[in-house]
């Protein structure tokens, strides 16, 4: 008698035991702008009014994403993050069938070896009950894929469509998709087609209710001009950040030539960010993710064939978006999964590995979550000891902006002068607005620090996870996490003065000189 009905529950029920300890995360990210979406009309999303670029607009000039994930959470939208991380949990186990089927049917493992590898990456766990898009992505990306090699090829051609409800870098796996008999040398089959409902679905939606694709209007939002060492960097931080986010799915490799090959390219990506530790540091992650993509190129079949192609246009669209993230690559994930790398098994080792690397990070992003939910807490209190205020404002974004916004506080608008004794809490990491048409003095400030000893934000080893920027300074990342212990903020309270006592450009830099 079979004690369990399939495999793939041994890694699912790991995930839901491990997840409960993050069922309390505090709303972090870009969660505060996908929590946003649900503040408007069901059917139009992107008509609500926010302030992510410094100036308050409709979120279809500025969110770049498409309306699933704020349908999905729709029905939990005025819950605690409890029950909304909760709502997020079927997303998770469906991510891990697809991953077990898939690896079954592709490449033959055995079941439980698939999802263990989905399982031990740290894009995984940073997806997990997360309310933004990423995991929904994962999952039916991932199952679609497996229905299509079990021989389901209409139902698995809808959902990997499906998934462009959410992110629209589904484009790529859809495109692959419609690609797989090109490769396989066969015929399509009208099945297939259904991969298309998705995308066609959602552009009539659009054209209706806005009048307008929203999908065309981000294609203008992304394109911004970028200097050759952005684009350098950029490339640099994807290799990195594809390398550390799907480590589990990595492996080390006897051909010299390519890993000879994979130095030199990172090194020509590195050089130019400079000579320091957190560079240094980053070089071997880059060199990790070139010969990721490289070693594909050397292996002979059509498997290997179209993973290479599938890591060239997922390079590609990444490196047209304006900053990188490590969670772009969940939609990607599948070709290093695909990859074969651990064709010839995913040793215990190297799983375990990278499910300790995988929870270490998880917990530091619980960390980096908690201190800005700490920040709006400590300038809610303060702000209570100034009720002659004219108003309260705030500079900042992810989770500080969330909660303060719930708390009926403002974000400041940039180049916008506010009514004196107005007071604003700034924060240095989230990314603050400029102030620079108000005068200000302090009134207070508070430093808070979490971490462990593992970083998801890490100024001196350049490390970030979510992106390949650091605020304030702008400082340029690479790897998406390191060992450090310089995670943390400063938040300080400001109050708008007359010029006389004016502090200029930007209130967080009068810290520095008072």
């Amino acid at each position: 008698m079979r004690l369990i009905q399939h495999e793939s529950l041994i890694p699912s029920l790991v995930v839901c035991l491990m997840g409960f300890l993050l069922l309390n995360k505090p709303v972090h990210i870009d969660e505060a702008n996908f929590l946003m979406l649900t503040q408007g009309l069901f059917e139009a999303p992107h008509l609500v009014e926010v302030n992510w670029q410094g100036k308050t607009q409709a979120a279809f000039d500025v969110l770049s994403n498409p309306a699933g994930i704020a349908w999905w959470l729709w029905p939990v939208r005025e819950s605690s993050e409890f029950w909304m991380r909760l709502w997020m949990l079927p997303w998770s186990i469906l991510a891990l069938w697809g991953a077990s089927e898939l690896g079954a049917h592709f490449w033959s493992y055995t079941r439980p070896k698939g999802a263990w590898l989905l399982v031990c990456t740290p894009i995984f766990w940073n997806a997990h009950l997360s309310l933004m898009p990423d995991m929904p992505l994962m999952a039916l990306t991932f199952s679609g894929y497996a229905l299509y090699f079990k021989g389901r090829r209409g139902f698995g051609a809808l959902l990997v469509g499906l998934a462009f409800l959410f992110r629209y870098s589904a484009s790529i796996t859809i495109l692959m998709f419609l690609l797989l008999p090109v490769f396989k040398r066969e015929l399509w089959s009208r099945g297939m087609l259904w991969v298309l409902f998705g995308p066609i679905m959602l552009f009539v939606w659009d054209l209706y209710t806005y009048g307008m694709v929203h999908f065309i209007q981000m294609i203008g939002f992304q394109s911004v001009e970028r200097t050759v060492l952005d684009r350098v960097h950029a490339l640099a931080s994807l290799f990195a950040m594809l390398s550390g986010g799907a480590i589990s799915m990595m492996a080390f490799s006897g051909s010299w030539f390519i890993w000879a090959l994979s130095f030199i390219v990172a090194i020509v990506l590195v050089v130019p960010l400079g000579f320091d530790i957190g560079t240094l540091w980053g070089l071997f992650w880059v060199a990790l993710g070139v010969f990721c993509v490289f070693s594909q190129f050397r292996k002979e079949g059509w498997k290997s064939k179209w993973v290479f192609v599938g890591f060239v246009l997922a390079l590609f669209f990444l490196w047209q978006l304006r900053f990188a993230a490590t969670r772009y690559w969940g939609p990607f994930l599948i070709f290093p999964f695909l990859a074969g790398i651990g064709r010839q098994g995913a040793c215990i080792a190297k799983l375990l590995c990278g499910l300790v690397v995988s929870l270490a990070v998880s917990i530091s992003d619980f960390q980096l979550a908690q201190i800005h939910h700490q920040a709006a807490e400590w300038a809610e209190r303060q702000s209570l000891k100034y009720p002659d205020a004219q108003g309260r404002f705030f500079a900042g974004h992810w989770g500080f902006q969330h909660y303060l916004q719930n708390k009926g506080w403002r974000a400041i608008e940039e180049d916008t002068a506010v009514p004196n004794d107005a007071i604003l809490a700034v924060t240095e990491m989230a990314w603050p607005q400029t102030t620079d048409s108000n005068c200000w003095t302090l009134l207070s400030s508070r430093q808070i620090e979490k971490n462990w000893g593992v970083s998801v934000h890490s100024p001196k080893m350049r490390s970030h996870f979510h992106s390949n920027f650091i605020s304030p300074s702008g400082l340029r990342s690479i790897a998406p996490f390191a060992l450090g212990f310089d995670q943390k903020d400063r938040i300080s309270l400001w109050q708008r003065v007359e010029e006389a006592s004016c502090c200029q450009p930007e209130a967080y830099l009068c810290l520095e000189k008072p």
